[in-house]
């Protein structure tokens, strides 16, 4: 849990370009955005308190994390 922001660090196994995308609790999207493995990806400073899902994806693999943002 948060309560400023979170930050993604990716580690793949491939140069594949790597797509991160954020649901909230209603399956609405609040955020996406593309880029490597290894950077930082940092979001959720403007997030209303709740529980969002994280779906990160590499080529062929799928992740998908549970993050909460506190008061």
């Amino acid at each position: 849990p948060t309560g400023t922001q979170f930050t993604l660090r990716v580690h793949g196994v491939n140069n594949q370009p790597v797509t991160v995308r954020v649901t909230d609790a209603n399956g609405r999207g609040v955020y996406a955005t593309k880029g490597f493995a290894e950077q930082p990806f940092k979001f959720g400073e403007t997030f209303s308190p709740g529980i969002y899902m994280v779906e990160v994806r590499q080529g062929r693999e799928v992740k998908t994390l549970k993050v909460i943002k506190l008061k």
